[in-house]
């Protein structure tokens, strides 16, 4: 299931391992362009390893996919371009409405970019003088394990997005734990679709609803 939130994106800047013109960046998920920024250095015959935009978009993201973050230029007359993928864990384990920067790699240099998200992410609880009764919730995430445990199933999670340490750098444990949490109910989900029990169940409840829409039907 979909669920679209707000996310602010600045572009602040790339360096790159060799000389390069023509540089842009633009920002996609399923196959769709979200944003582009203005392409640096088109006109001019020096070529450069460093470029600045200071360019802020924001713009509509789907947070159950993931988002690609496509660095593109010029190098010895042939266009080239790299796909960086941010997972849309990431992006719902942020902070909401806190900055956070992303230095992204890719093969020949690094891409420096700051996200917000504006209305999704992590909400942060203020802290009150007088504790409030907790309503049951039940996306509850489960109880907490000993730290050597979350961090050591948050390495995990890590290799199988392959996220780095820079993209999760101050982040909490309980922020860690929500991560690995929501990674194992993915998981869980969709192997309960991969049953036969599943679908069998499923066949049940729509027999059951036709049932109900026939004696509707007859009075």
């Amino acid at each position: 299931m979909s669920s679209t939130g707000r996310v602010r994106i600045k572009v602040d800047s790339a360096t790159f391992n060799e000389a390069v013109r023509k540089v842009f960046v633009t920002f996609n998920s399923s196959g769709k362009e979200l944003a582009k920024t203005n392409v640096l250095f088109s006109q001019s015959k020096d070529k450069v390893k460093e470029v600045q935009w200071n360019e802020v978009f924001e713009f509509e993201v789907d947070t159950s996919k993931e988002m690609e973050v496509e660095v593109n230029f010029s190098r010895k007359s042939v266009k080239d371009s790299f796909v960086i993928a941010i997972p849309s864990q990431l992006l719902v384990g942020m902070v909401k409405a806190e900055e956070k920067s992303l230095p992204l790699t890719f093969p020949i240099g690094k891409l420096q970019i700051i996200i917000t998200p504006i209305d999704f992410g992590v909400q942060v609880k203020s802290p009150d003088k007088k504790k409030k009764p907790v309503a049951h919730d039940s996306t509850k995430l489960p109880p907490m394990p000993s730290e050597q445990e979350v961090e050591l199933r948050f390495k995990d999670i890590m290799r199988n997005m392959n996220l780095t340490p820079e993209m999760v750098k101050g982040w909490d444990l309980q922020t860690k734990w929500k991560l690995v949490s929501q990674a194992k109910k993915a998981e869980r989900q969709e192997g309960e679709e991969d049953k036969p029990e599943y679908w069998i169940e499923k066949l049940k409840e729509d027999r059951e609803n036709l049932k109900k829409c026939n004696i509707l039907f007859w009075f």
